[in-house]
């Protein structure tokens, strides 16, 4: 599974404050913030928006996890998981 990856983009003299949702394989959608969702909410909503418009499988995003990184977030899924061994 895909690690999701969102960033703030400042605004510019001719555009507004956006966030871009990416993965390491290309995909990537670019939207407008939308000041009536929360900090989190609002990369959550680009991040969603990217799973439905650009990956051909669907996963529950019910279940997605998240964490924060210096840019943003990054979301990924439980499925995705690492077992350690001899602990």
């Amino acid at each position: 599974m895909l690690a999701i990856i969102t960033e703030v983009i400042p605004a510019s003299n001719t555009r507004p404050t956006r966030i871009k949702a990416f993965t390491c394989n290309g995909h990537k959608v670019v939207a407008s913030r939308d000041d009536s969702l929360g900090d989190i909410q609002q990369h959550l909503a680009v991040a969603q928006r990217l799973i439905r418009e650009q990956l051909r499988y669907a996963p529950d995003c019910a279940t997605m996890t998240y964490g924060g990184s210096p840019k943003g977030y990054v979301f990924c899924f439980p499925v995705s998981t690492v077992t350690l061994e001899n602990q």
